[in-house]
């Protein structure tokens, strides 16, 4: 259900009993977490539910997003083929790197489909 509002202006003004609802409806609700539907047994979800895990994808993602700037600024090559060995090995780095993170991912669910 919506809450009631009274619109004046650009102020908006919220019925006080519907807003308390609705806030305590929200704090009722699961919060979403994949880690719900991975298996409790095996080498694959302790992978990806452990923290050093997840720090690495984050820094590996973050260095992944630097690292497209660098290389949009300095690879001139019109193909991975031609690029300088830095950016083919930097590229083939973030490929296995995240194909990895994603094998591992999939391999942790408890259902495939």
């Amino acid at each position: 259900r919506k809450p009631k509002y009274e619109s004046e202006g650009t102020k908006i003004h919220l019925d006080q009993e519907e807003l308390r609802r609705s806030v305590a409806v929200s704090l009722r609700k699961k919060v979403y977490d994949v880690k719900a539907f991975y298996k409790t047994e095996g080498v694959w979800q302790a992978i990806a539910r452990n923290g050093y895990f997840e720090n690495i994808t984050l820094a590996v993602i973050s260095f992944n997003a630097l690292w497209m700037s660098i290389d949009t600024d300095n690879n001139l090559a019109d193909s991975i083929l031609s690029a300088d060995p830095i950016f083919q090995i930097a590229e083939h780095s973030f490929c296995v790197y995240f194909s990895f993170e994603w094998f591992t991912r999939f391999m942790s669910f408890e259902s495939k489909l």
